[in-house]
């Protein structure tokens, strides 16, 4: 049910700060309810911050005359749009009723004049108004991988007749704000919206990047590095609608938008120009979901002197070249171990994880690959399992500060924190490799060797060997900046 209100004539007379009602409204609300909600309120000097921004990005004619927030919360976007443009039109929507009087009450209190107001769903293509200058705002975080957020069946199909395709998946709620607000601009309009960094690289959102970049040019004009949304790394995106035809996908990204956010990232050119073929032309990859962690987990104990149970292996225990099974303990299934083994497994389980391969930890600062020559590791989520005749070399290309750079650009913001990369099987796979020579060799006997060792400064030594001989096998001319970038991120245990 959708119901609006329009206040043409006034309202009451200004308050000392009409922006501490929303704080008073959201401190008032039951926390599990906002998190269901995906509710929480933008400080007042962010919301000026970004609407400035959304501003400053402004090149019509004349001064934009509709301004929009379409999840409106309390108020402060909309507070912030007032004081900017007293003139405008100031447009609101939100779900929730309580919500829609708190910011009539604000936005009253504040003086402003033209203001319409509806009680109802912001992704509800009737509700926005047509023909928008510029939106601003903060819609809800809704991570379709937390039960207490999760679309039930009637949301998702609402969302599937809305949206199509992109509202498919895990994407979150977010990610269909954008979405949203990229069609309802106009020509020219300009939006700025606070969302979770991982919507610029997550595989769930990338039908909605593509539609919103054929029709929007993207950048990334705020970066929430005070913690003022706690617990998910947070940016803002601006999104500028193009007058006429499509958006040079080049310029966004095209499928993906993480290089907006590695900046400080060293530029390795992609696709790489030394390099002809992926990973996935010689090998295979795949990854664990959570199902198989429940089940490993009661099936975990302490080695017993005599068996060769597979030892567990979760990412913690990966390092580049090192398995530090053994020499630490390790957090697994709510308990610490010393040497984690998994006895009385399911053989068809264990068929498809013994054997030689390749281990690639995710949520790490490099890439980190570690060679199992034996079979008896097993792996754990998120680790991903590479398998492929040429493990050494594969290895020695996933190891390099060429591939992790790249990496780091084309799906950074995916991770739970920004000095992470966090990759699925399928990104792994179509990381590029080059052609086969001396200085491929080379990479991969140096990454051999750093098994092989067991002094760690011997190993960055040799990872180091490895890293500057995938520069020539690339092609490329080695970049101090990017090796330094990448050595001082290298795990030093």
């Amino acid at each position: 049910m959708t119901s609006a209100t329009t206040r043409p004539d006034g309202g009451d007379l200004p308050v000392a700060d009409p922006f501490a009602l929303g704080v008073a409204f959201e401190e008032a609300q039951d926390p599990d309810d906002r998190t269901r909600r995906g509710a929480w309120f933008t400080p007042a000097a962010v919301a000026r911050l970004l609407v400035d921004r959304a501003l400053s990005a402004w090149s019509g004619p004349r001064p934009p005359r509709v301004v929009l927030d379409p999840s409106v919360g309390g108020g402060a976007f909309l507070l912030a749009a007032h004081e900017r443009l007293p003139e405008a039109r100031l447009v609101g929507i939100d779900i929730d009723a309580g919500a829609v009087a708190v910011t009539d009450e604000a936005l009253a209190g504040a003086g402003a004049t033209d203001v319409v107001l509806v009680h109802g769903d912001g992704l509800d293509p009737s509700s926005p108004p047509e023909g928008v200058d510029l939106v601003v705002g903060n819609p809800p975080f809704l991570s379709q991988l937390r039960t207490a957020t999760t679309r039930d069946d009637d949301r998702r199909a609402r969302l599937r007749g809305w949206y199509g395709e992109a509202a498919e998946g895990y994407v979150d709620e977010s990610g269909l704000f954008v979405l949203a607000v990229s069609r309802l601009l106009s020509p020219g309009g300009v939006a700025v919206l606070v969302v979770p960094e991982a919507l610029l690289a997550t595989g769930s959102a990338a039908r909605m990047r593509e539609e919103v970049s054929s029709r929007c040019g993207v950048e990334v004009v705020w970066r929430d590095t005070d913690g003022v949304f706690p617990g998910v790394p947070t940016c803002a995106l601006l999104l500028r609608r193009v007058s006429r035809g499509g958006v040079d996908g080049a310029r966004t990204g095209g499928a993906s938008w993480a290089a907006l956010l590695a900046e400080d990232v060293p530029m390795v050119a992609d696709p790489v120009p030394g390099a002809t073929r992926t990973v996935g032309d010689i090998a295979t990859a795949t990854a664990d979901f959570r199902e198989a962690y429940y089940l490993v987990a009661d099936h975990v104990r302490e080695a017993r002197p005599g068996h060769d149970d597979p030892r567990i292996t979760p990412v913690g225990l990966i390092d580049p070249a090192h398995h530090r099974w053994g020499a630490t303990t390790v957090r697994f299934a709510k308990q610490r171990w010393e040497r984690p083994v998994a006895v009385d497994l399911p053989p068809a389980f264990l068929a498809t994880r013994s054997g030689p391969k390749l281990l690639v930890a995710t949520q790490t600062k490099v890439l980190e690959a570690l060679v199992d020559t034996v079979g008896d590791m097993l792996p754990t989520t998120p680790a991903i399992t590479v398998r492929t005749d040429r493990p050494w070399h594969v290895g020695a290309a996933l190891t390099s500060p060429v591939l992790t750079a790249l990496a780091a650009r084309r799906h950074a913001g995916a991770a739970r924190t920004r000095t992470a990369l966090k990759l699925s099987a399928a990104q792994v796979l179509a990381l590029p490799l080059p052609d086969d020579g001396p200085a491929w060799d080379a990479a991969a006997e140096a990454f051999r060797a750093a098994h092989d060792t067991t002094g760690p400064d011997e190993r960055t030594h040799l990872l180091q060997r490895c890293g500057a001989s995938m520069w020539t096998a690339y092609g490329l001319e080695a970049d101090p900046a990017a090796t330094g970038w990448w050595s001082d991120r290298l795990p030093r245990r």
